[in-house]
């Protein structure tokens, strides 16, 4: 993340006992000091599994203020953005998302982005949501059931033929074709 700026007020926290860790003097810590998290492409912002509340907990006037829908920075938040970031992910890390979901700027409702090792992100946190346009190819790419299955009228508003593609012997086909 050699050029990635967090967040304006994170741009150099993660904890108070690491404040310049991430980005400035210690590229390599959060690996270091956290196990599990491998920070290279798709798992760039991944907190390990020990320490779930860590960014909140410590930086309760930074992290959870910009990012009211992400409690937890782990398992299936992990790559939650603030609203204020809408294109953060794809523009400081281009091998990353970006290569996930080609053209996808992420919305305020949409911080839980789209891959091929979140397949139910969407689905459980967003049961309602409606997918944005460019989005929606990008999902429907890596998660042709998932999405079809829980959020029809979410990729039916939006893409039609998009669930078609990928169901084509499904009961819900008949009605992605009405939507």
């Amino acid at each position: 993340m050699r050029s990635a700026s967090i967040c304006d007020l994170q741009a150099y926290a993660i904890c108070k006992h690491m404040p310049d860790a991430i980005c400035k003097h210690m590229p390599h810590s959060m690996c270091k000091h956290m196990r599990y998290a491998s920070l290279c492409d798709l798992q760039a912002y991944a907190i390990c599994e020990h320490m779930p509340d860590a960014i909140c907990k410590h930086m309760p006037h930074s992290m959870c203020k910009h990012m009211r829908y992400a409690f937890f920075i782990c398992d299936l938040q992990a790559y939650a953005i603030c609203k204020h970031m809408p294109d953060a992910i794809c523009k400081h890390m281009p091998h990353s998302m970006c290569k996930h979901m080609r053209y996808a700027s992420l919305c305020d409702l949409q911080a839980y982005a789209i891959c091929e090792h979140m397949p139910d992100a969407i689905c459980k946190h967003m049961p309602h949501s409606i997918i944005c346009d460019l989005q929606a190819y990008a999902t429907c790419k890596h998660m042709p059931y998932a999405i079809c299955k829980h959020m029809p009228y979410a990729i039916c508003k939006h893409m039609p033929y998009a669930i078609c593609k990928h169901m084509l012997c499904c009961a819900m086909l008949c009605y992605a074709m009405l939507c």
